[in-house]
């Protein structure tokens, strides 16, 4: 008799059973937080704000730490911050991709969106959330290792 996925405590375990796999999920995760925090904060104010960047640098210091080795903790913070600015520029664009604005419109909306994006994530939180992946893998290190 099969077990549901109700009833089976280890129905998602395929997912994390390899650790290249828990990895991927990790870096897919932190993007999408990356993202959704980014997201809230320029469509609803304009720009970030400072909880803004304390719930990244919360979420980057926890993702360092599950990391737990410095090396993967900087490969996925780039891999993470590509895949999460990459996914807000999509959001951003989407009324131009999807033809909602007309033709002269959409390619200055492209360009004036490209250029929101860069002066928010650049130069002090890129590197303050760098900072904070470090650091979160330093304490995974020393206390999970």
């Amino acid at each position: 008799m099969e077990a549901d996925s109700n009833t089976n405590p280890n129905a998602l375990g395929w997912a994390f059973a390899t650790e290249r796999r828990r990895d991927v999920i990790l870096v897919v995760l932190w993007a999408v937080s990356i993202t959704s925090v980014f997201a809230q904060a320029i469509f609803q104010r304009g720009t970030a704000t400072i909880w803004d960047l304390a719930i990244l640098m919360a979420i980057s210091v926890a993702a360092g730490a599950i990391c737990i080795d410095f090396g993967k903790a900087v490969l996925s913070y780039f891999f993470a911050m590509t895949i999460g600015m990459s996914l807000l520029l999509i959001l951003a664009i989407l009324p131009a991709l999807t033809g909602v604005i007309p033709p002269p419109g959409d390619s200055l909306l492209i360009t004036l969106w490209v250029s929101v994006i860069f002066k928010l994530v650049f130069p002090i939180p890129l590197f303050v959330l760098f900072l904070s992946s470090i650091a979160g893998a330093a304490i995974g290190e020393h206390y999970f290792y």
